[in-house]
């Protein structure tokens, strides 16, 4: 993988507040349920804030249709309330991991942009904006946009 032109696009395992999706969950169901050869992003963040390293930089991500060059891909747990709606549910750890992470990719490449999952959905109506009304997903259900620039 280039240290160039690096884009990062953050998701949510859509885990609802209360339940678990470990890492090691989140990779089986990736490779039984989907076919895939490993888990679908290259970190993934649990409730705690640990960091699991899944697929290796320059790999082919499985993470977004039509985005999975050029990026690095990052997944906390969680991003639904009880109830299974979407919500920022990172926990103050996974936030602080979330920074971690974010000055480790930004020492190592040249990011050239932060998404959301949220933020690849389609331009509808070729405006040059993805507004929520566009949206496939509210996945990673915060404005990493906001957050990240």
């Amino acid at each position: 993988m280039s240290r160039e032109n690096i884009k990062v696009c953050v998701h949510c395992s859509a885990t609802r507040k209360g339940s678990r999706l470990t890492f090691e969950q989140c990779k089986k169901m990736h490779i039984e349920k989907n076919g895939w050869k490993d888990i679908g992003y290259n970190f993934y963040i649990e409730i705690d804030g640990s960091i699991h390293i899944g697929r290796p930089m320059g790999a082919q991500l499985a993470h977004a249709k039509g985005h999975n060059t050029g990026f690095i891909a990052i997944c906390y747990e969680g991003g639904l309330n009880a109830s299974g709606l979407p919500v920022d549910t990172r926990t103050d750890q996974q936030k602080q991991a979330l920074i971690s992470l974010r000055n480790f990719i930004e020492r190592v490449y040249d990011v050239t942009e932060w998404f959301g999952h949220r933020d690849l959905s389609p331009d509808v109506n070729h405006d040059g904006v993805i507004t929520p009304d566009e949206w496939l997903k509210a996945c990673p259900c915060f404005d990493v946009k906001a957050e990240f620039v």
